[in-house]
């Protein structure tokens, strides 16, 4: 397994896509009128929101386009010219609830219930809340109107082709435990990244404070890739790269999927703590 960010080897032959979140500065510089350097008390609801957004966005680039990098609040991405030349046309076509996705597309965000008066219809994609695709299993159908609750049973069973390939339920349960501990990490570098965003905004302007600059700097050079061309990847890099590799397709996960998150994670819990010595204590270690 390789554990840094896709290199397309030719960008003439490639899409590139750049998604940009919108008031990204605007939100920080807000956060910092309100609560100003002391998070003490933890750090402030809008930054899980913003880590969750970013997360979002990055699972929307599956299954058509590549992971490049994630720089703060920009992700990256690349596809083959040759897979999207001539699609455009049927991906905006309405979409079926009934048929199947094309290509295994996983959709984003996952469906949501309507509520109109007269005939509502429900395609569920099988995805949890937060995104991840749940394993083959038992779940109910739950319908409630006034005081009126009708419950149905059902399974999901197991892809026959997925399984002719020798994958497990046990292995999709593990995918699915895999899939959901690499969101929170992903949620938790993108937090520690805006939160040292934000202190180097600041401290730049506080000539008395340019050793705890320099640290902060040090900090987000080892999150942040190189700002250059196929610059060397950050930490966030590995870790948004390394959860886009089990995300999209039911498989069994490779030990070394499972020894890489350990690693990432452990860099990060490091990291974490250096930020929390530099700017004060702002959240627990996440994860198992």
């Amino acid at each position: 397994m390789s554990h840094g960010p896709a290199r397309p080897s030719d960008a003439s032959e490639r899409y590139l896509i750049l998604i940009d979140l919108s008031g990204y500065t605007g939100f920080l510089a807000g956060v910092e009128r309100t609560h100003g350097e002391d998070f003490s008390a933890g750090l402030p609801a809008g930054y899980r929101v913003l880590g969750e957004l970013l997360q979002d966005l990055i699972d929307g680039l599956a299954p058509e386009f590549e992971l490049v990098k994630v720089e703060g609040d920009a992700v990256f991405g690349t596809a083959s010219a040759e897979a999207l030349d001539g699609r455009g046309a049927a991906d905006t076509q309405p979409d079926d609830p009934d048929a199947a996705p094309a290509g295994g597309r996983r959709f984003s965000p996952p469906p949501r219930v309507t509520k109109a008066a007269g005939i509502n219809r429900f395609a569920w994609d099988v995805r949890h809340q937060a995104g991840a695709t749940l394993p083959p299993g038992q779940y109910q159908a739950r319908l409630k109107t006034g005081t009126i609750t009708l419950t149905q049973p059902f399974n999901v069973l197991i892809d026959p082709r997925v399984a002719e390939d020798g994958v497990t339920l046990a292995d999709l349960q593990e995918q699915f435990e895999h899939n959901m501990r690499m969101r929170d990490l992903v949620t938790s570098v993108n937090e520690l990244v805006t939160r040292v965003r934000e202190a180097q905004g600041k401290l730049k302007n506080s000539p008395g404070d340019a050793d705890k600059l320099k640290s902060v700097n040090a900090v987000a050079s080892k999150l942040l890739s190189e700002p250059v061309r196929y610059g060397k990847p950050g930490l966030q890099a590995h870790i948004t790269y390394l959860a886009s590799m089990t995300a999209n397709v039911d498989q069994k996960i490779g030990r070394d999927a499972v020894e890489r998150y350990a690693v990432l994670k452990k860099e990060l819990d490091e990291l974490r703590v250096e930020v929390d010595r530099l700017l004060g204590s702002a959240s627990a270690s996440v994860g198992r």
